[in-house]
């Protein structure tokens, strides 16, 4: 599953995996994997579907994206041949900090913090057979937003972290006429794509201790960074955050495939600072619900 592909790539980030805390139990034992953390949270399908016209192709999402396509802008991934009639589409979208920990995919480039504000995958297909789109197509995305920010930028995922496309977004502000303001991107190819903010903190930035029980290797857990005041969700352990910022300290662990433990702790970064996380039982439900309070 490509959502595995980018948590294992990332776990590479997770360098504080061992207890720097003597009072820690030793004897703990994990007998899951990160794969079933994965399977847990995405439970809840949040993948949105429809059948639409290729010749007459738009697509509004729950959230009030809205996707359209000029004519004969799908072929055939495999042959290039022009896809006619009704395909089927598929949208992801993501904008609260619970959704990007849902799919794993944090708001950071290989070196950077972002700021998002809408993480989208787009998928096509007919009797199927995957679409893609045609050289020279796009599809026009506009995402509401009442406050868009003029310094967002588009990103793309490739190696499971963000990088970006080089262009970005035009921004739409209300007038007289039309009551919408947001986002307009042009997206050239079925993928995921991000609009964020390359986050300028004007903060001195440290280093912090994230301590963990013995056991807890990185493929048994998701170790998540998670910002209270703005969007930013980092997988990481804990290394160059901005002094002053509020953040919370997200641990899940998989003791099997259908038991989980979770621990979240709020901090102030500070220099020096270290957190003891000690994850106890939960069940999966609680374990979103937890998460959605992080929103």
């Amino acid at each position: 599953m490509f959502q595995t592909s980018i948590f294992t790539f990332l776990s590479v980030l997770l360098l504080l995996l061992f207890s720097c805390n003597d009072d820690f139990d030793p004897t703990t034992e994990l007998n899951g994997t990160r794969s079933d953390i994965i399977s847990m949270l995405q439970s809840e399908d949040i993948i949105q579907r429809a059948s639409i016209d290729s010749d007459n192709f738009t697509f509004e999402s729950n959230k009030g994206a809205i996707v359209t396509a000029e004519a004969s802008s799908f072929v055939f991934k495999d042959s290039g041949t022009l896809a006619t009639g009704m395909i089927d589409f598929e949208v992801t979208e993501l904008y609260t900090k619970s959704e990007i920990m849902q799919y794993g995919i944090a708001t950071q480039t290989a070196n950077s913090i972002l700021e998002s504000d809408g993480e989208f995958l787009f998928s096509a297909s007919q009797n199927g057979q995957s679409l893609r789109l045609a050289n020279g197509k796009a599809l026009d995305l506009t995402v509401p937003n009442p406050n868009p920010n003029p310094g967002m930028e588009l990103f793309t995922l490739g190696e499971g972290v963000w990088w970006p496309l080089g262009d970005a977004p035009n921004i739409i502000t209300t007038n007289e006429i039309d009551s919408f303001s947001g986002y307009e991107c042009f997206v050239e190819r079925l993928d995921w794509v991000n609009i964020d903010y390359f986050t300028k903190f004007d903060l001195e930035l440290t280093d912090i201790s994230i301590c963990l029980p013995e056991g807890y290797e990185d493929d048994k857990i998701s170790l998540w960074i998670v910002f209270r005041d703005i969007d930013v969700v980092l997988n990481s352990s804990g290394e160059n955050l901005p002094i002053g910022e509020v953040v919370s300290i997200v641990c899940i662990a998989a003791e099997d495939e259908d038991t989980f433990r979770i621990d979240i702790q709020e901090v102030t970064i500070e220099e020096g600072l270290k957190v003891n996380l000690d994850p106890k039982e939960e069940s999966a439900e609680n374990i979103k619900k937890l998460l959605k309070e992080l929103d």
